[in-house]
């Protein structure tokens, strides 16, 4: 029998064949396919609704104990039908909202980084602008979102910050850079949900009222030069301005309120309609 596995992005099918056998040669994950000739999400969604998170750590450690499994670091045809495999498994995990057998996966891939099996470089790349941390920050899912991001899945946009903001749109209005925009704002909407602001508060210790009112400055130049786009860019606009909001309520005291407004975020648009104690209270244009 041929197996396949199919990417949760859409991308290329990972072909794995007798030459590499890191599934077949895994009896746990045979159970797992079937009579299916692809291990694609939905096989894989079907497993996971119908068994335990514990069971699924079973099929898991049973993987990484098959003798193909050995070779996968040294072998990029087998690394990239390992990463195939987990794309499918992350994206089937979050799509479902079955948070334990997700955590039982990335707990799982985590050992095999620290065991060196799996390298590490490839493996920060995979983690870049996932699908899966995509589709959780649109759920809204705090808890996944901070699941993943501990485990460094990140979000990245060429229009996250001000400075490359207008030239990103420059360049692609001009025809001297391929870039898809609207995989773009995809990014930038999930970047400037407020539960992905305080993951990154919590992991890394980023202000996340700093990145807010830097992704306000973002939506304004967004607005003035891609008009295409001007609901989705009002719409994160009013979530980071809630945002804010609710980060102010939360001060005890005028003294707390006052350290907060008092910050300057270097913004030149928005710092400057604030006034000189003040900066961060600024009239609407």
């Amino acid at each position: 029998m041929r197996y396949f596995v199919s990417t949760g992005t859409g991308g290329p099918r990972a072909s794995i064949g007798r030459a590499s056998r890191i599934m077949e040669d895994c009896e746990r994950l045979r159970e797992v396919l079937g009579h299916s000739d692809e291990l694609d999400q939905a096989t894989i969604r079907d497993y996971l609704e119908k068994n335990e998170a514990s069971d699924w750590e079973e099929v898991l450690s049973s993987l990484s104990a098959s003798e193909a499994f050995s070779s996968v670091g040294r072998d990029d045809a087998r690394f990239s039908e390992l990463l195939s495999f987990l794309d499918t498994v992350f994206s089937a995990c979050v799509e479902e909202e079955l948070e334990e057998h997700l955590r039982r996966t990335v707990n799982w891939s985590r050992e095999l980084e620290a065991r060196g099996v799996i390298d590490c470089v490839r493996m920060m790349a995979f983690k870049t602008n996932h699908q899966a941390m995509v589709r959780a920050c649109k759920r809204n899912d705090l808890q996944v979102v901070h699941l993943l991001y501990r485990d460094g899945f990140r979000l990245e946009s060429t229009m996250e910050q001000p400075e490359t903001c207008a030239r990103t749109i420059q360049l692609h209005d001009e025809g001297k850079q391929v870039k898809d925009m609207l995989r773009e704002m995809t990014l930038l909407e999930a970047i400037g949900n407020p539960i992905y602001l305080l993951a990154e508060q919590r992991v890394d210790g980023t202000d996340p009222v700093h990145r807010a009112f830097q992704l306000i400055k973002v939506c304004r130049t967004i607005v003035s030069m891609k008009k295409a786009f001007i609901n989705k860019v009002e719409a994160m606009e009013n979530s980071l301005k809630s945002f804010l909001e609710k980060m102010l309520d939360l001060c005890e005291g005028a003294e707390e309120v006052e350290l907060f407004l008092e910050q300057d975020d270097d913004i030149e648009e928005v710092s400057s309609r604030g006034t000189t104690l003040l900066p961060r209270i600024y009239q609407e244009s």
